[in-house]
C-alpha cells in the first residue's frame, strides 16, 4: 500500500511529503495502553499540532488481519479512531482469507464534533472485495474507486493554486496490483 499511496502522490509533487510510519507506538490517552498500526501515513511537516513537542503520528493508520477476528479488527479501528488514543483521521482496514483467496479493505472515519461532548461515532466509509479467481486473476467490487480524502491524509485543504492536488483515488487496476502482490507474498 505504500508504494501506491507513494505514486498516487508523485503527480502533485508530494512523493516524498508524506512520513511512512512502519509499526510506530502510540499510548492511549484514555486506555494507557500501546499499540501499533502494521502501517501509518502523514505528513513530515503536520501544519499545525497542539503542541510543539508532541511527536509526530499517522493521519491514516493501515490494520491488516490474517487471523484475527472481526471483533479484534473493529477494536483496532475504535482504539485508531479515538481522539484520546490513536487519533488518526482515517483507519484503512485490510482482511485476508488465504484459503479462500478473498479480501477485503474497508476505510472508516469518526463522525461527531471533537470539540464538545458529542459522543463519537466510527462509520465504515467504504469497503472493496476482491477474490482470486481459479486462474489466478482478481475480481475487485464493491464502493470503487477507493478514496483517501487529500485533507484527511495531508491534515490541510488542497491548494486551490496547485491543480495537481487532488484526493487519492485507487482504481481497480490499482487494487487488483494491491491483490496480486498479496498472493504472490
Amino acid at each position: 500500500m505504500d508504494t501506491l499511496i507513494r505514486q498516487k502522490l508523485l503527480p502533485m509533487g508530494l512523493y516524498n511529503a508524506v512520513h511512512g510510519f512502519p509499526g510506530v507506538t502510540r499510548i492511549g490517552k484514555t486506555s494507557h495502553r500501546g499499540k501499533q498500526p502494521d502501517y501509518g501515513w502523514g505528513p513530515k511537516r503536520p501544519p499545525h499540532q497542539s503542541r510543539p513537542a508532541e511527536p509526530k503520528k499517522p493521519s491514516v493508520a493501515l490494520e491488516v488481519a490474517y487471523i484475527e477476528s472481526d471483533e479484534k479488527l473493529n477494536l483496532d479501528v475504535r482504539y485508531w479512531l479515538s481522539p484520546t488514543d490513536g487519533n488518526v483521521k482515517m483507519c484503512l482496514t485490510i482482511r485476508l482469507d488465504r484459503a479462500n483467496k478473498e479480501f477485503r479493505m474497508e476505510s472508516w472515519i469518526r463522525q461527531g464534533a471533537e470539540d464538545n461532548n458529542e459522543r463519537i461515532r466510527i462509520r465504515r466509509n467504504q469497503v472493496v472485495f476482491a477474490r482470486v479467481t481459479p486462474k489466478n486473476r482478481p475480481i475487485v467490487t464493491g464502493n470503487l474507486p477507493f478514496r483517501i480524502p487529500f485533507e484527511t491524509l495531508m491534515l490541510r485543504p488542497m491548494d486551490t493554486g496547485m491543480a495537481a492536488e487532488q484526493d487519492l483515488l485507487f482504481l481497480t487496476v490499482d487494487l487488483e496490483q494491491v491483490v496480486e502482490s498479496v498472493w504472490d507474498s
